[in-house]
């Protein structure tokens, strides 16, 4: 009896604590046939490897917010999945805020049509990107803002801005960036990498299977305990 109970309250804790303390998990959201990795209101961060100019040598972090997703046409392009964004830098405990609820991109996947806020191209910062990911789509989109050439190397986007300055940014099947590293007279200016022990991507359902089985154990359990206390009485 003893041991019953205290499996049962072992699967219990233990569902508890997956629900309770597990990673951020992600979501995507499609509207219409443009998809985007991330939903209304979820965050991602990178940590600053290597930094060895300011302001990004005091910036141990920097924090990706989706603040708002909603569909509607962009300047004369067509109708648009479009995605405000905030982006934070952390410095001495807080976190400071670079941009707040401003415009990030504008995708329609069926037209081919991609543009980008100026700090994409500006600061190289297409941290995540729609999917299925399209480099060329990227690049082409990027480079139409400005002076910049730009290739691939399997999940690898490089930017070269013809001034010393390259960035690399390299993407998981996601749509979101793994690594970036900025360049200059072969210097790197900063290295950031996604914390990724705090990134799941979400398998529709996955929780409900997970508790389905708990209590599917339980009753097992519980099944063959109280047979176990019938086949005792009999005898």
């Amino acid at each position: 009896m003893r041991t019953w109970k205290f499996i049962t309250i072992a699967l219990i804790f233990t569902l508890l604590i997956r629900i309770g303390i597990s990673p951020l998990s992600l979501g995507q959201i499609t509207i219409y046939d443009s998809t985007f990795p991330l939903e209304q209101g979820e965050s991602l961060r990178w940590e600053t490897l290597n930094a060895t100019e300011s302001p990004y040598t005091g910036f141990p972090y920097i924090r990706f917010t989706v603040t708002d997703i909603y569909n509607d046409t962009w300047s004369d392009g067509p109708n648009c999945l479009i995605v405000n964004y905030t982006l934070a830098y952390y410095h001495n405990f807080v976190w400071i805020y670079e941009k707040e609820n401003t415009f990030y991109m504008a995708y329609n996947f069926s037209q081919n049509y991609l543009n980008w806020s100026e700090i994409a191209y500006q600061d190289a910062l297409p941290l995540i990107v729609p999917t299925p990911v399209n480099l060329t789509l990227i690049g082409d989109a990027l480079e139409s803002s400005g002076p910049l050439n730009y290739s691939f190397i399997n999940s690898t986007l490089l930017l070269d801005y013809q001034n010393t300055t390259t960035v690399e940014i390299t993407y998981n099947s996601n749509g979101i960036s793994t690594l970036i590293e900025k360049i200059t007279n072969k210097t790197t200016i900063f290295r950031w990498e996604l914390v990724e022990s705090e990134v799941v991507v979400v398998v529709p359902f996955g929780n409900f299977f997970l508790f389905a089985t708990i209590i599917a154990s339980i009753s097992i359990i519980w099944f063959k305990h109280k047979k176990a206390k019938s086949y005792f009485k009999i005898e």
